[in-house]
């Protein structure tokens, strides 16, 4: 299992502030750095601007919010993106959630799985080369892509629940999952997408799993303080399934998040591994993030 972090795409971070961050995580020996979509900094853009600065480290987006961006549209800043990292990308994308869609793009929430099936059908397409005519129930594209020197990115998408993750398995390369613990890793995700890709005939498909760590000696607090601090994702509908799957009803993000000394950590992380993760991407967060990041570095070279 490889070991990774989040960047956060906020408006304090200018993009030379973003491209040291990525440079000290690939010097603490991190895979890679994953980006999301907060309509801030554009995910995409600022991985190609940091992929050619810093070498070696990798980059994904967790994730691409693909209601606004037509396929034709993402397929073609994806292929640059690769082209300027040296094909050091993962593409994540997904539908997003419905406040975020309606709230602040005004786009209706219309059938998002529906669509997300037509899209990636799509950007398999283009991704392949081949000239591409589809006309679907929701999208239409005609076009074909070709970018030399530029491969296709792994595709995942996003995926909870039973329809996303046979698609993820069927059709895309994984998933990117988020506020996962293990029995939900183990026992939902890994057992509907594994037995997804194998009946399509594809290989074992990457499962990246994205939750908040803290490396501390105070466990407890740092459980309770992020009860708390992460409680508007018990908004989200699915967010409240995953929690309560994990942990029962009334369970939250604090019965979620990765948190102890070194030695807990570890054994935490390598549980995620025995459950079927193939990446565990942490949010890093507490009162000693330099503690924090190198230990993950460490995590990476050991697991690997």
């Amino acid at each position: 299992m490889r070991v990774s972090s989040t960047l956060g795409t906020g408006p304090a971070q200018s993009l030379e502030a973003m491209t040291e961050i990525a440079r000290s995580y690939r010097d603490a020996g991190v895979h890679a750095l994953w980006l999301n979509d907060t309509y801030t900094v554009d995910p995409l853009t600022a991985i190609a601007a940091m992929g050619t600065a810093v070498d070696t480290l990798h980059f994904g987006t967790a994730i691409v919010t693909i209601l606004p961006r037509h396929p034709l549209m993402l397929a073609s800043q994806a292929l640059t993106t690769q082209s300027a990292t040296g094909d050091r990308l993962t593409l994540g994308i997904g539908p997003g959630h419905r406040h975020q869609v309606e709230a602040k793009l005004g786009i209706p929430w219309t059938r998002p799985v529906s669509y997300t099936e037509e899209y990636v059908q799509i950007l398999n397409s283009l991704f392949s080369g081949a000239e591409t005519d589809f006309s679907g129930e929701l999208l239409r594209t005609s076009g074909r892509l070709q970018l030399d020197g530029a491969a296709a990115p792994p595709l995942l998408v996003a995926a909870l629940r039973p329809r996303m993750l046979r698609l993820a398995g069927e059709q895309a390369d994984g998933t990117i999952v988020v506020w996962t613990g293990l029995r939900n890793v183990s026992e939902w995700i890994v057992p509907r997408i594994s037995e997804a890709a194998e009946q399509a005939g594809r290989p074992a498909p990457q499962v990246v799993v994205n939750v908040p760590l803290c490396v501390t000696d105070d466990p407890d607090s740092t459980r309770a303080w992020s009860a708390k601090a992460f409680e508007v994702s018990k908004v989200v509908p699915t967010y409240k399934e995953l929690f309560e799957r994990e942990a029962g009803p009334g369970a939250g993000p604090e019965d979620v998040v990765v948190v102890g000394d070194e030695a807990g950590v570890e054994r935490q992380l390598r549980s995620y591994a025995d459950a079927g993760a193939t990446e565990f991407v942490a949010f890093p967060f507490g009162p000693d993030l330099p503690r924090t990041i190198a230990f993950l570095g460490e995590m990476n070279r050991s697991l690997r």
